[in-house]
């Protein structure tokens, strides 16, 4: 985990397999803490961008999970939502999106459907129907999840990247009207940008500055998007 945050990832590929291959030595058995290691190894490799050896790691804790746990099992929603994860980066959206499904029904089923939890793997399914261009079902999702995740976070900054990403599927709806209070909320958090990975105050000065375009209030959008570009 150390090595990760501080960015040494491929030592820190190589301990974490060198780790799970002394968890299978020492369980002959389906055991929790090669799931456990399976699972952690998949999290480095994606981080490396190997997301087809993610998905392997993660396809084998799942096939352990099933024989550990019941269809019910945290452990297993968890690992299905993360392997629906590294599928999605491999650009397999149809098949992603039958594993968010499943992670979804696991979640409400293991932690209810108003746990924070299942509310984030709904974003993950709002986000892959975005990719799916099916914005009826991406706006519905988001919706739900929000209602969830306001009440959990109450206004906590953790909440912006699902504001934003609610707001395009708004704008793209052709609803920019609505989709001006999610902006203005992530622009009121000031948040400190990290480009190129992570610029959440820019895209939503820029978003909102092209919805304000579009209704023809300039004045208002000039000085944002002065900021955005």
């Amino acid at each position: 985990k150390l090595l990760v945050e501080t960015n040494r990832l491929e030592e820190a590929e190589q301990l974490v397999l060198e780790a799970v291959a002394v968890q299978k030595r020492v369980f002959s058995e389906p055991h929790s803490d090669v799931m456990g290691g399976l699972s952690a190894a998949a999290r480095v490799l994606a981080a490396r961008g190997k997301n087809a050896e993610a998905e392997a790691r993660t396809r084998e804790a799942l096939a352990l999970g099933r024989v550990l746990y019941a269809g019910d099992s945290t452990a297993l929603a968890m690992t299905t939502a993360n392997l629906a994860g590294y599928v999605q980066a491999q650009n397999r959206i149809d098949e992603a999106a039958d594993l968010h499904r499943a992670a979804l029904r696991l979640y409400v089923l293991g932690t209810g459907a108003k746990d924070a939890g299942t509310a984030i793997v709904m974003t993950n399914l709002a986000y892959n129907a975005y990719l799916r261009r099916s914005l009826v079902e991406a706006d519905s999702l988001y919706r739900q999840a929000l209602a969830v995740l306001d009440s959990a976070w109450r206004g906590n900054p953790q909440i912006t990247q699902t504001l934003l990403d609610f707001s395009q599927v708004l704008v793209d709806r052709g609803n920019c009207a609505e989709a001006d209070a999610y902006l203005r909320r992530v622009i009121a958090f000031k948040l400190q940008d990290t480009p190129p990975r992570y610029a959440p105050d820019t895209r939503a000065r820029r978003t909102l500055g092209n919805c304000l375009v579009q209704t023809g209030r300039l004045a208002e959008a000039e000085p944002l998007l002065l900021t955005a570009y």
